[in-house]
């Protein structure tokens, strides 16, 4: 191979001839060695490893085997230990391969530095140790069954300072001596290598004048991790007197009261506990002071019931917070989305009622028009949230039914014209004349897209003109590439801005989300729509010249063979307040949403029966079959409820009879709680919070407004 070809690979090469002899390195194989030339590479080939390998065979040995086999066979890749010129041992991953060159075979070898990789995981698996045996001192803790506290008590100590390689850990209690806060050792265990505490130290330790500043850290609920050197000189030489060189303390709070800390030595060497460490100390801690508030109830039991079940109670959620540690995200986002979706219902509800009521004040019309949009901008927010965690986990899925894109401008127009108007901005939208077909795709995240796009050039736009245009950029029998672009006169975007604008919860500069708004996600969520629409996203702008967006997507038209397509096509505007006959079903246990809901379906002519749980709901649908009554037209179902689930009383309804459909009203509506519903024999799902619009949409797949 030529040496100059073979310099330019950035790994360390070695070539060996078909007669597996070193015929040659590359300068980076001699830079990683330190050789001065191949001939001293070659000459000392055999010094860059060790006589043997780990599985104990000779590593020259091995090397002609291993060269042998790439040979025979043409690759393998395996690992092999080498040592640097100082005697240190390099872990590599080496990949050889055959080269066939002119009716003549060489090998190739390229080695790849394994230490990072190899720490890593070392550590990984310090740090499994480290959970098991802080979940192994939170077993021994809450053991109910043994009477023994201060066994436990020492058992888990032992455990915790021999996992993090500590010499001492000791337990101090406060309280007030001479009128000053001070700490005494009540409790210690020592490794047997550990110097012995000096006594005169353990009682009436002074916050002021010993170990002055402790006092306002750890009452913050902070922890110290220092070395002895660098703290004062007083708390100094009270810890150097003990033998201890560096130290990790934690407070212990008792409802809520700074009770004492806890403290962890070293004394044969200087460190500072890396935070992976830090944590699972600060727990053990925290199991600590749950265990002493336990014993202290234990010993008035029948005085105490109540707060012992508290603090088993609180035990147990400590132990299930170590557990849970590696929680995944998108458990995190579905109970968050659930908790403020819940209370966002009502707000939504009663707000689009009352401005639906002829009563109100224009004041308070007003009023309650800027809570409704300010609560939209919230649901957003949220959504803007899940949509990232559906996209992170690969759970969006797209739809494919027909849809109109001149429809879809008018929507997006709609969304965008307020805001615009408000700020003085011309808008203009312009669609080729030859997107004149009915196009097949996802109509909801395309405008997702555009009002994304269109709502930041508003946004950083002052004066001037926003436009939206759409042009056919090919054209085939069954399908059409579309071109859209946003164009703005904003602001504009640097370089080094346009580097980060696309990640989560990132923004061009830190100004901008105190002047603008936003939460830096919408350009994220709408790259990765785009992308998986087949399209790419990308922007052009310059400081003070304003922003272009732009994006290709190919469409299917009506003309082409879609499969699984809707029977009805989605429509994206607003639609008028339509009027119903029939009975619903709503099986919902909080009182402020059955109040929404009825009141919605009231005043488009539905008749409602409530029902706090699921048991209740599947008991009046079989008492409405066994007396052979008219069934309910629909039944909105919430999820989590008393007594009897929405699932569990979704599967029983069906049983009794299939033909009802059962829609999910619920606010868990991420993508594996709807594949979850539709399993069950749910038929649809309105999110919480919903609006009247939302509602009425659903409605309309299962009844016919009255003319």
């Amino acid at each position: 191979m030529d040496q100059k070809i073979l310099d330019t690979i950035p790994l360390p090469c070695t070539i060996w001839d078909k007669d597996k002899n070193i015929s040659g390195c590359n300068r980076k194989m001699l830079e990683y060695f330190q050789l001065k030339d191949e001939k001293e590479f070659i000459e000392k080939f055999g010094e860059l490893s060790p006589k043997y390998q780990s599985d104990g065979k000779s590593s020259i040995e091995t090397m002609q085997q291993r060269i042998q086999e790439v040979l025979n066979i043409g690759w393998i890749v395996f690992e092999w230990m080498f040592c640097l010129p100082d005697g240190f041992p390099l872990p590599a991953e080496v990949t050889m391969v055959r080269v066939e060159q002119e009716n003549s075979s060489f090998v190739t070898g390229f080695i790849r530095d394994l230490r990072e990789q190899k720490q890593m995981t070392i550590e990984l698996k310090h740090y499994d140790l480290l959970l098991q045996t802080l979940n192994q001192a939170a077993a021994v803790l809450l053991d109910t069954e043994d009477t023994g506290f201060e066994n436990n008590l020492y058992s888990s100590m032992d455990m915790m300072i021999k996992a993090v390689d500590a010499d001492r850990v000791s337990i101090w209690k406060n309280h007030v001596f001479n009128d000053e806060l001070c700490a005494t050792q009540l409790y210690e265990w020592s490794d047997e290598n550990a110097p012995v505490q000096l006594s005169e130290y353990t009682e009436n330790v002074s916050y002021n004048k010993i170990i002055p500043g402790w006092k306002i850290v750890l009452s913050a609920g902070q922890c110290l991790n220092s070395t002895v050197q660098d703290m004062d000189a007083d708390t100094g030489n009270f810890l150097a007197a003990s033998g201890v060189k560096s130290i990790f303390v934690a407070p212990i709070f008792l409802r809520d009261d700074f009770w004492g800390f806890v403290g962890i030595y070293n004394c044969h060497y200087e460190r500072i506990f890396p935070d992976n460490e830090a944590a699972i100390l600060r727990s053990f801690c925290l199991l600590i002071g749950n265990a002493f508030l336990r014993n202290n109830m234990t010993q008035n039991l029948q005085e105490n019931i109540k707060e012992l079940k508290n603090l088993k109670r609180n035990l147990e959620e400590t132990l299930e917070e170590a557990n849970d540690a590696n929680r995944t995200k998108s458990e995190f986002l579905a109970k968050m989305s659930h908790e403020i979706r819940t209370p966002m219902n009502s707000i939504i509800g009663f707000s689009e009622l009352a401005l639906d009521g002829a009563d109100a004040q224009p004041v308070t019309k007003d009023y309650l028009a800027k809570i409704l949009d300010n609560s939209k901008w919230l649901l957003q927010i949220v959504n803007d949230i899940l949509d990232i965690s559906k996209i992170e986990h690969g759970k969006m899925e797209l739809e494919k039914i027909p849809f109109d894109l001149n429809e879809m401008f008018n929507s997006c127009k709609t969304i965008i014209m307020p805001k615009a108007l408000e700020k003085g901005l011309l808008i203009n939208f312009n669609i080729d004349t030859e997107v004149n077909k009915k196009l097949y795709g996802d109509p909801v995240r395309l405008r997702q897209v555009l009002v994304n796009l269109l709502s930041n050039a508003v946004k950083f736009t002052d004066k001037g003109e926003i436009k939206l245009n759409a042009s056919v950029k090919d054209s085939k029998e069954n399908s059409l590439t579309i071109y859209f672009e946003v164009k703005d006169n904003g602001i504009g975007i640097t370089e080094e801005q346009m580097k980060k604008i696309f990640d989560p919860f990132i923004q061009g500069e830190s100004g901008t989300t105190r002047k603008f708004g936003g939460s830096g996600l919408g350009l994220t969520i709408t790259k990765n729509i785009i992308e998986m629409m087949g399209g790419a996203l990308t922007v052009q702008s310059k400081p003070g010249d304003g922003s272009t967006f732009s994006f290709e997507i190919s469409f299917d038209t009506a003309g082409s063979q879609v499969k699984n397509i809707k029977a009805k096509e989605i429509t994206l505007q607003n639609i008028e307040k339509p009027a119903f006959e029939g009975e619903i079903l709503i099986c919902e246990d909080n009182a402020m949403n059955q109040l929404v809901i009825c009141e919605h379906l009231a005043r488009i002519g539905l008749k409602t029966m409530v029902v706090q749980n699921g048991k209740q709901g599947v008991n009046i649908v079989k008492f409405r079959a066994q007396k052979g009554l008219k069934q309910f037209d629909l039944i909105f179902m919430d999820i989590h409820m008393p007594v009897m689930d929405g699932i569990e009383a979704t599967v029983k309804i069906k049983e009794i009879d299939p033909n009802i459909p059962i829609v999910a009203m619920t606010a868990n509506i991420m993508a594996k709680d709807m594949e979850v519903y539709a399993e069950k024999g749910m038929c649809d799902c309105v999110g919480k919070p919903f609006t009247s619009q939302d509602l009425w949409k659903c409605l309309l797949k299962y009844f016919t407004p009255i003319k």
